[in-house]
């Protein structure tokens, strides 16, 4: 009996204190929270506070979130390790910093929401609307990136090529027009960036050369201004 009894307590205790979770996961208290840990059931929502102030997720190694996770409501959320398997959305003016880690379902930034890529693994692209803003650095993308209605995407690093032709600088159609192709590149980390494009509705994909490359375009166009002038 007594075995029994301590067998029935360690699992009340490993059902509150084991922080696996299941049903729907809200964040929504302005406070910081570091995930290192399983999360199941079917969503994860992230809100601000009843003051409006932002609720900051870390998620750090050995977290496996395995819902939904949407960040909403002006809410801050860095990951540097571990994964995110399912859908992941950014809204409403949320802010995203990917160091590390992997994001394998649908990544969708939108309303005005900013994302900075500097490293990890994105395995199923990037879909970017309503005024949604995502700068990659570094990291490992892989599947479409699609832009639509004044959303922005930025690359840093070297050797862009759309279609076989290098290219670098601001590219957007306007109107009804729409851009398709396929980009390569090395990103500033030394990643390499080979995705396929869809570009529309007044979105706008910016190539930034990284320091070195700058000044080799800069040397390039000096001497090509200088042997004009001599002719």
């Amino acid at each position: 009996m007594k075995r029994i009894v301590c067998s029935v307590i360690c699992m009340l205790i490993l059902a509150f204190v084991v922080p696996e979770t299941e049903a729907v996961v809200i964040f929504d208290d302005g406070q910081v929270h570091n995930i290192d840990y399983h999360i199941n059931g079917e969503a994860v929502y992230v809100y601000n506070n009843f003051w409006d102030e932002s609720t900051t997720i870390n998620v750090v190694t050995n977290a496996n979130i395995y819902p939904r996770f949407f960040a909403q409501e002006d809410s801050l959320i860095n990951i540097s390790g571990g994964a995110l398997y399912s859908d992941f959305l950014v809204a409403d003016s949320s802010q995203v910093i990917i160091s590390g880690g992997q994001i394998r379902g649908h990544f969708v930034v939108t309303d005005s929401s900013q994302v900075t890529i500097t490293g990890g693994k994105l395995k199923s692209g990037i879909d970017i609307h309503y005024s949604g803003t995502v700068d990659v650095y570094g990291g490992q993308l892989e599947g479409r990136l699609a832009l639509t209605i004044n959303a922005r995407l930025t690359f840093y690093g070297s050797n862009f090529v759309i279609d076989g032709r290098p290219v670098y600088g601001t590219f957007s159609p306007y109107g009804g027009n729409a851009l398709q192709g396929h980009l390569t590149g090395t990103l500033v980390d030394g990643s390499s960036l080979n995705s396929d494009l869809l570009i529309s509705n007044y979105a706008s994909l910016t190539l930034v050369p990284e320091p070195t490359t700058i000044v080799l375009l800069g040397l390039g166009s000096l001497i090509l201004l200088r042997k004009r002038r001599s002719n």
